[in-house]
């Protein structure tokens, strides 16, 4: 019973989506493997280059600023660090023409690298505007709570890592577009 409600979910899955996960058979057309070394690993090296660089700067000009108080705009600032510090080497990995064999035509790439990038990275980093720009639209309004803030924090960080690593986890052992191959319709 279990087994034919999933292969009915998985079939309805793939019918309904079947063209977001097929735009990337586009990408299956032979290619020299001297360009996919250029434009795959090579261009996307220089994203962990331009990563570090930000970071590095951020970490410096915070360093500079001494003595921090660790505010909640600074708590969320780094918590973005971290989100983009793990996003941007998951796809320098995805860029490998080796682990892109493995991983092409999968939902790895958005479970696990994009959920990281812009649950943890992006959004905590617009956080920290928020809680900049907060008191500055709002005639100096405080906060509610600071201990909800700070529960917030924790929550989002230690959950979008958490669920990003999961997917990641779950779809590199189940991809669904193996399972399609073994079903029998």
């Amino acid at each position: 019973m279990l087994k034919s409600l999933l292969d009915i979910f998985l079939e309805f899955y793939l019918e309904v989506f079947e063209v977001h996960l097929s735009h990337h058979l586009l990408a299956d057309q032979g290619q020299p493997e001297m360009m996919k070394l250029i434009s795959g690993e090579m261009v996307t090296a220089f994203e962990l280059l331009t990563q570090g660089l930000a970071l590095f700067i951020t970490l410096v000009t915070l360093w500079k600023a001494r003595p921090l108080k660790m505010t909640m705009e600074l708590k969320y600032l780094l918590g973005g660090l971290v989100g983009f510090g793990l996003a941007v080497p998951a796809a320098i990995i995805q860029a490998d023409m080796g682990m892109n064999r493995v991983l092409h035509n999968t939902q790895w790439i958005i479970m696990a690298h994009v959920h990281i990038a812009l649950i943890v990275g992006l959004y905590m980093t617009l956080y920290s505007a928020v809680y900049v720009l907060w008191p500055i639209v709002t005639n100096n309004t405080k906060l509610y709570s600071s201990k909800m803030s700070n529960i917030h924090y924790w929550l989002h960080l230690i959950g979008g890592i958490g669920m990003g690593a999961f997917m990641g986890i779950l779809l590199l052992t189940t991809c669904i577009t193996q399972y399609k191959n073994h079903l029998k319709w």
